[in-house]
Order: C-alpha cells, then structure tokens, then sequence
C-alpha cells in the first residue's frame, strides 16, 4: 500500500517498477522479477538497459535476476519494462571447472560434500577457510542422539550428557558455474540423514567483496530429537568470536554476564571469528541462532571456551519439550552471506549485515495505476527522501510522530566511536528538529541550519529526533 502511494507520486509511465531503498547510503542490490514476452529491463536514470541472467522461461513469462545499481539512500528507482523484438537473451555460459575465481576471491568446491573446500582473499593473499577442519565451509551437518531425560535441554548435573552423533552431508553433486552479468553462480547438492535433498547455490559477485551461500532443504519429519547445522570453518590460530546485539557487539569469552548461555547465542546482523591478521564475518539471515567452535553437547558451561574456529549456525532443533511441533519437515530455505578482512571490523559487518537483511521494497506500475500518466511531483530518475550524513550512523527507524506532530527519526551510531550525523528532508522545508526520548517525549530543541539539523551521537547510541517541515507540496 505504502509502495502504491510514493509510485502514484512518480512521473513514471506504466509498465515500470519502482524498488525502494530504506537503508540511509546509496546501494545496489540483486533481485528477481517476472518479464512478460519481449519486455526488457531499462533504467530510467541513465536510459541504458540492465543486463539481466535467465533463471527460467515458462509460459510466456521470463524470470530475471538482475542488479539495480546505485538506489539512493532512503530513495527509489524506477525501471521500465520496454517491449523490444526479441525475448530478453539466454547467455548462460556453464563450466564445471571446481576453481571459480574473481578480482576478490578463488574458490575451490568439493562436490562430495556438496560445499566449499578452499576460499582464497586475493586481496589478503591467504587462504580463509580452514581446510584440516572435519567439515567443509558451508557443509550441513545432521546431529542425532539426545533421547530421554538428559541435559541436552535440562541443566541438572544428575543426568546424563547425551550421547551425540554428528552426521555431515554427503553424496554431493556439482552442476556446474554459471557466468552471469552480475557475476557467478555456482550450484551443488548433498543429501543427509532424513535430509534427502540439500540444495546450495553460492553466488561470487564482480563488484562487491562478498560471497552469498543459500540453502534449500527437503527436509523430513521425525519426532526423534535433532539437531541442524551449517558449519563455517575459519583458518585463523587464536580465534576470537564475536557476535552483534541490538546495540553493538560482544566477545563471549569476556562479555556474558553470570548464568548467561556460553554454549549457543542469538545473533543479531553478524557473527565472526578473528585473530590479527584475518576476520571472516557471515550474515545468517534466515537463522539467528549460532554457536562457536563446537555444536551444542548439553554441557552447560559455565563459561565461553572456544574448542576450535568454526562458526556453526544452528538453524532447528527438537530438543525442548515446548508448545510446538515435535519435529519439522518441509522445504525450507536458508541464507549466508560472508566477507573477509584483514582485520575485524564491526562497523562494516553491520553495514553488511543491514545490507542483507534489508530488502528493496518494489512495486509494479501497471497501465489502470497510471492512466493518462498525469503530471506528478516526483521524477522517473529517482530520487532520495531523507539523506542522513555521518560515520557510521544507521537509520532505524522514520515514522510519524505519535501525537500527530512531524514525523521521528531514530539513528543509532554502529562504529564505537562518538561522531555527529546531519539530516536532511531534500524536497521539504526543514522549520524544525526536537530532540526527543524514546517515547517520543520533547526534550529540547535542536538548530535548524540551511535546511539541516545536525545532532552528537555517543558510541553505540541510539538518538530519536522530531523532525517538522513547512507547508511546502514540493
């Protein structure tokens, strides 16, 4: 609905789609959308078209995954879908090579496995997976044992440990590298116990240091206990985890309070592992859920020890005992998304983590949405909302205020540093900022200059302002 209403304020013709940018810096991002026959893709803002890669054609209709490049910050950009002569191309160009390299990574799959056995940074010049591990990078991993009353799910040092067995993906099948506009996609499967189809598609981009791994399971019902994982081995000697929260980061080895869970975690953007020299984060988009070093064994620690490098995302289980399903089954779908640095760098992992997290909104113009195509105030180029300029500050939220008066703005600074972010309405008056407390309660005025306000956020803060503009219909 809200998607409908900025597109009905855009000088943008039918058949086009608008994608929205809520996160507050420019961005370019990989979607999907569907082409009727003969329609291409063409960017309004600078009149070239997109290149697009051909996941599937079936009846009379194309499905393209293509980059929108450079969205604004807290803006939109609108594309058409021009009707040429032809069917958007098919390129697909398919090696079965296992070496798949770009400007940032080398990467060496193991079809056995039905995962990743070598990542090369050739920016750090070193090897980032740690390949003596028992398992493969982005292997998945079935855990059986835990029946009866043991402490897998109770803490009383009377029961038993459960006895567990790790059962790790096998059978593995590659299907070959796709070279696309965009970059590569590599494409593998494996199958595991009541897992009979683990479907990853890992994709290598040309333009940004990151590589994307989604996961699509068969998974089958059992009532037995279970537990699931992905595995992440790190070639790094010291490993030091670190994981975010709603407001920075912590290390678990010096960070928990007393009685605090040391052997699993809820991760918020990012989990990572790091020594000096190298620091591997993922983004577990789908499950936030982590342990490090080791699955969960019901030991119940008092205290965080890491047994070795390798971050596991634990994504289901059936331990507990609780008010839902006893087992789960189905097709379910899981994603990653990594980066390596030379040194940690939590600024960046959240960035990244915000990145991934936070999809572009998109809304198809159809011609009964823009009869005649009357005049309106937005152009078809694009353009920004709400510009927010300092280091390491993110949007989190923009709403109206709940008294009816402006609309809020909270900002949280991510880099743990004290810095000082300006904000900006660019087609509105600014006449004036307040800032407020986390209920919205008016603390004290803020100067309003040259149609700016600039506000001083402290390390990890997140600061709520009233923002009110004049009575401009710009």
């Amino acid at each position: 609905r809200a998607m409908g209403q900025i597109a009905d304020q855009i000088q943008v013709p039918a058949n086009s789609l608008v994608v929205f940018n809520a996160l507050n810096w420019k961005r370019s991002v990989l979607i999907e959308t569907d082409l009727r026959k003969h329609e291409h893709l063409i960017d309004l803002s600078t009149g070239r078209e997109i290149p697009a890669e051909v996941l599937w054609r079936k009846e009379g209709f194309t499905r393209a995954r293509f980059i929108v490049p450079d969205i604004p910050a807290m803006g939109y950009k609108c594309l058409h879908f021009k009707l040429g002569d032809a069917e958007v191309p098919d390129q697909k160009q398919v090696s079965h090579q296992t070496t798949i390299e770009n400007r940032f990574y080398r990467v060496q799959i193991d079809p056995q496995s039905g995962s990743i056995q070598s990542i090369f940074d050739k920016q750090l010049n070193r090897e980032i997976v740690n390949e003596s591990s028992a398992y493969r990078f982005g292997q998945y991993l079935y855990v059986t044992g835990g029946d009866g009353d043991t402490r897998i799910i109770h803490s009383d040092p009377g029961l038993p440990v459960p006895k567990l067995t790790i059962h790790a993906a096998h059978d593995g099948k590659y299907f070959g590298t796709t070279k696309t506009p965009w970059g590569d996609s590599i494409v593998l499967e494996s199958s595991d116990v009541n897992t009979p189809l683990v479907r990853l598609e890992v994709l290598l981009f040309d333009r940004e240091k990151k590589i994307e791994l989604n996961y699509t399971m068969d998974k089958q019902y059992t009532a037995a206990k279970e537990g699931v994982y992905f595995a992440f081995p790190v070639a790094v000697t010291q490993p030091h985890f670190a994981f975010d929260l709603q407001q920075g980061w912590i290390d678990p080895s010096v960070d928990l309070m007393k009685g605090a869970s040391a052997e699993w975690f809820t991760v918020q953007h990012w989990m990572a592992v790091h020594d000096q020299n190298l620091a591997v984060a993922i983004v577990p988009i789908d499950a936030p859920m982590a342990t490090f070093g080791d699955i969960v064994r019901g030991t119940w620690p008092d205290k965080f020890s890491a047994k070795s490098s390798t971050l596991f995302s634990y994504t289901m289980n059936n331990y507990w005992n609780g008010n839902y399903q006893a087992g789960q089954s189905g097709e379910l779908s899981f994603r990653y998304v990594l980066t390596s640095t030379n040194q940690f760098a939590p600024a960046a992992f959240t960035r990244l983590g915000w990145e991934s997290m936070e999809p572009l909104e998109m809304n198809r113009v159809i011609p009964p949405d823009k009869v005649g195509n009357p005049a309106r105030p937005l152009p078809e180029s694009g353009a920004s909302f709400l510009q927010v300029d300092g280091d390491d500050v993110v949007l989190t939220d923009w709403k109206l205020g709940e008294n009816g008066k402006g609309t809020i703005v909270r900002l949280e600074e991510i880099g743990g540093s004290a810095t000082e972010a300006t904000i900006r309405i660019p087609r509105r008056q600014l006449r004036a900022a307040t800032l407020c407390n986390a209920v919205e309660d008016d603390l004290h005025a803020l100067e309003v200059q040259s149609n700016a306000v600039q506000v001083h956020l402290k390390p990890y803060e997140v600061v709520t302002l009233r923002l009110q503009t004049g009575d401009s219909k710009q």
